[in-house]
């Protein structure tokens, strides 16, 4: 058995996309998630991403404000809060 002490540590894009919605009022594509995560550094890049996948810059401080909720531990989430899974 590994250590599943991280499993928990990342939300599901279904609860990033409503806690943005329920605290932002915005809707968020998976393909805008995926690309934030990369630009904090808790992704790999992914080759070749198309203009319609790239998260507008006006999302990017919603979606970073959900991976801070979501506890992220990640070395380069300098972001966590610690206030646990209680917003999803």
């Amino acid at each position: 058995m590994g250590d599943t002490s991280m499993l928990r540590q990342s939300a599901t894009v279904q609860e990033i996309q409503k806690w943005v919605f329920r605290n932002h009022g915005l809707q968020v594509e998976t393909d805008w998630i995926a690309h934030c995560q990369e630009l904090c550094g808790l992704t790999e890049p992914a080759a070749g991403r198309r203009e319609e996948e790239i998260c507008p810059p006006e999302i990017q401080p919603a979606l970073k404000q959900a991976f801070r909720h979501s506890e992220c531990s990640h070395p380069k989430c300098d972001v966590s809060l610690g206030m646990g899974s209680v917003f999803w």
